[in-house]
């Protein structure tokens, strides 16, 4: 990204041709897209919160979209409308971020996909139970088979490190 000292920020600011009808068009239809964005997010929370019937755990994961959805359009799509209109973002500039983003994931995510130290937490040992009566002591083994539906983060020290670090 350019840095802008004052003389560039002027520059750049008297470069934008304000009676422009495609930057003017561009805004309004950027300023719609952005209203109908949070309206609408703020709809489907609202909606949820207020009925009751709603309130289940399929619609909870619709909220929390709805939630960063919402953030987006707080947060990103004003600025993004900006940038759209001074042309500080070139195609070359935003390809090579959209790919920077998608290599980065692939990069942090892959290792515990192809088990980063995957170990085994549970039990593969048989339990003993005694059982006690007044004329013998005996011992039951009891196999335990590992529960197919366990699904644990990976919490080694290393990749917690390597995750955060990247």
């Amino acid at each position: 990204m350019r840095d802008l000292n004052a003389t560039a920020c002027a520059a750049l600011y008297d470069g934008v041709e304000w009676s422009s009808l495609w930057n003017v068009v561009t805004l309004i239809v950027l300023a719609i897209v952005n209203v109908m964005v949070v309206v609408g997010n703020v709809l489907v929370i609202l909606a949820v919160y207020c009925t009751s019937k709603l309130r289940n755990v399929t619609n909870m994961f619709i909220v929390s979209l709805a939630v960063a959805d919402l953030m987006v359009g707080v947060a990103v799509l004003p600025f993004s409308a900006t940038w759209e209109v001074f042309k500080l973002m070139s195609t070359k500039r935003a390809r090579l971020l959209v790919a920077t983003v998608w290599v980065l994931s692939f990069v942090i995510c892959f290792p515990p996909l192809v088990g980063w130290k995957d170990k085994r937490s549970h039990p593969t040992y048989n339990m003993t139970v005694p059982l006690y009566s007044p004329s013998n002591t005996t011992t039951i083994f009891i196999p335990v088979k590992p529960c197919p539906w366990i699904c644990e983060l990976t919490n080694d020290a290393g990749y917690v490190v390597y995750r955060y670090v990247s």
